[in-house]
Order: C-alpha cells, then sequence, then structure tokens
C-alpha cells in the first residue's frame, strides 16, 4: 500500500494576514435570510477591538437590521493568481455606539469561524 499524496494548500491564518487586515480600508459584508442573501460594499477597520466595518444609513443591511445578526466579512486583495490573499469572517454584528465623521454606522464582528487563504504561500501540507 502507498502511503498517501501530499495535500497542496493554499491555507493561512488570519495572523499571517495581519498586514493585510491593518492597511485594508474596504471589505464585503453579506447576510443570508432564508434563501436571501444579501451583500454590500463597507468600509473596514481591524485594530485591537478586532473586525469592524462601517456602512451608510441608507444600506439595505442596516433596514434589515444588523445587531445580533449572523453575517460574513471577506477581506480580500491581489491583482494577480499568486497575489491572492484574504480572510472571511462569519459571526455576529454587534453594533458600535455612535457615527463617524462620514455618517457611517459601525459594527463589530465576533468571529465563530475564520478562514484565510493566500496563493502565494502554496505549500505541501
Amino acid at each position: 500500500m502507498e502511503p498517501p499524496s501530499p495535500e497542496i494548500t493554499r491555507a493561512v491564518t488570519p495572523a499571517d494576514l495581519e498586514g493585510l487586515l491593518r492597511s485594508s480600508r474596504y471589505a464585503t459584508v453579506a447576510r443570508a435570510d432564508g434563501e436571501t442573501v444579501t451583500a454590500e460594499p463597507a468600509a473596514f477597520r481591524y485594530d485591537d477591538a478586532g473586525y469592524c466595518f462601517g456602512l451608510p444609513q441608507g444600506a439595505s443591511l442596516l433596514q434589515e437590521g444588523l445587531s445580533g445578526v449572523e453575517v460574513a466579512l471577506v477581506v480580500d486583495a491581489g491583482p494577480w493568481y499568486f497575489d491572492l490573499r484574504g480572510v472571511r469572517v462569519r459571526g455576529p454584528a454587534t453594533r458600535i455606539a455612535g457615527r463617524d465623521e462620514g455618517g457611517l454606522e459601525w459594527f463589530r464582528v465576533t468571529p465563530a469561524r475564520e478562514v484565510a487563504w493566500h496563493y502565494g504561500r502554496m505549500r505541501d501540507r
């Protein structure tokens, strides 16, 4: 019997992509409700408070109500195949009090699941 072949992976940890997270200003946030999925671009910041996103007042996700609802937040970058990298976080969104000078309403995502990838770091697992 032959030993199993090594598996190739592009998986990394979110900590491996901290530079991307700290420098990114935009993300995509999505919410699934039954058979309906709503996704919108959002302002993004990552700091000691964790994963935070901001939406303008007219955003359809705000009209549906987000506080306490599970969302998926994706931050990604890279124009070419081996530059493709990103982080997807899924978990409940919690509203952060107040608005910033741009009129955005901010939320924090408490990660229930985090997935990160970087095609330039493909390797045998």
